[in-house]
């Protein structure tokens, strides 16, 4: 079973930043969208696991305030209610839970082996890269690489149609990513 998954974080490095918004889509649309609180931001970063940097390049990117994140459940409580969103949604497949996304198994994947233990252990070793994906296909001659992306973003989009979630959410875009793969798995098939 393929699942989109994506994470906004605070910063670029799984080292010092933290995962601030988890979502995980299944092929069926049912989305897992969660902010992730209980860090440190006012310390420095150097061996407290809470304490992590806040990248204002970021939060440019994802809009999600420090305030918004003060409540949020901590890492270890959204790992909890993450493994028991698929047991009930995404059930086990002989392939396993493949996880799907932009640059997902570069950025993605060491939040989640850093911070979602059990949660990871639940997915697949397998990922998609959508971003190695695409370069394959601008290799084979089906077209340039940022036509090839824009392309499957905007099906994505067309398809997710308009609601409160927009990109950089976590949960758009983690269920956008299952609609870019299917389409780039469409425009492969028909070349």
């Amino acid at each position: 079973m393929f699942l989109g998954l994506d994470f906004e974080t605070s910063g670029t490095s799984h080292e010092e930043s933290a995962p601030i918004q988890l979502g995980i889509a299944n092929p069926d649309g049912v989305l897992f969208n969660m902010l992730i609180g209980g860090w440190d931001w006012e310390q420095p970063h150097w061996e407290g696991y809470r304490n992590r940097i806040w990248n204002e390049e970021a939060f440019g990117v994802h809009g999600i305030t420090k305030d918004r994140l003060i409540d949020a459940p901590r890492p270890r409580t959204v790992d909890d209610l993450a493994l028991a969103w698929l047991d009930k949604h995404a059930p086990r497949h002989p392939a396993g839970r493949i996880i799907v996304g932009w640059n997902v198994g570069q950025f993605d994947v060491p939040f989640l082996r850093n911070h979602f233990p059990k949660t990871a252990r639940a997915l697949s070793y397998r990922s998609v890269d959508l971003n190695a994906v695409v370069f394959y296909m601008e290799q084979a001659g089906l077209g340039k690489y940022k036509m090839l992306k824009e392309a499957s973003k905007d099906y994505a989009a067309d398809q997710i149609g308009e609601g409160e979630l927009t990109w950089h959410d976590a949960g758009y875009d983690a269920l956008a990513a299952l609609h870019s793969f299917d389409y780039l798995i469409a425009r492969g098939q028909t070349r």
